[in-house]
């Protein structure tokens, strides 16, 4: 869960996201032992401040392949209910949405095992997770030999810049009669 902070002095919280981490630590037969640590992350909105506050609660650090993975998160901007915010997975920029200041969710799909870092980008405001998708001994990719049309809807969006293309090697075929709003991609 994330908070928006108010406090009159900014000079020990200054404009942004701040972790809390909590754990608790005990000796047991003469061994220390800490009990899982705990993340939470709160924004403090500096007054004045117009660059915009990006949080989230996803503190993971390993999951398995195949799985999906919801990472929640909120944008705050102090100047808009509403602000344009850019995703992307190791680099390569998956979608932009608006957003407003709800909780969010950004679902990703871990099909490969690999280390993958999620960046939202909202203005100069910068927010990254990292996780490494860890294998797994089942073998469920497609067949691919003597294929000539492979098209998946893996990772599409209405919200991209051209959702009504679908294309494979040198195989394209368009969508049409769709509005990508309330049909389309879902």
């Amino acid at each position: 869960m994330s908070y928006l902070v108010d406090i009159e002095s900014s000079s020990q919280h200054p404009h942004g996201v701040h972790t809390l981490e909590c754990w608790f630590t005990a000796t047991i037969n003469d061994e220390q032992v800490d009990s899982n640590h705990l993340f939470y992350e709160f924004m403090y909105a500096e007054p004045g401040a117009t660059d915009p506050i990006i949080s989230t609660q996803f503190s993971e650090r390993s999951v398995s392949q195949y799985t999906m993975v919801n990472i929640p998160y909120y944008v705050y901007d102090p100047t808009t209910l509403q602000r344009q915010v850019s995703i992307f997975e190791n680099n390569v920029l998956k979608t932009t949405l608006t957003v407003g200041r709800e909780l969010q969710q950004y679902a990703y799909r871990a099909s490969e095992a690999k280390n993958v870092e999620i960046k939202f980008v909202a203005g100069s405001t910068q927010k990254t997770v990292s996780f490494t998708v860890t294998s797994v001994n089942i073998n469920v990719e497609a067949e691919t030999k003597g294929q000539e049309l492979y098209l998946s809807a893996y990772g599409r969006s209405n919200a991209e810049e051209h959702p009504e293309a679908w294309s494979y090697n040198n195989i394209e075929a368009q969508l049409t009669n769709f509005n990508f709003t309330s049909d389309g991609w879902q």
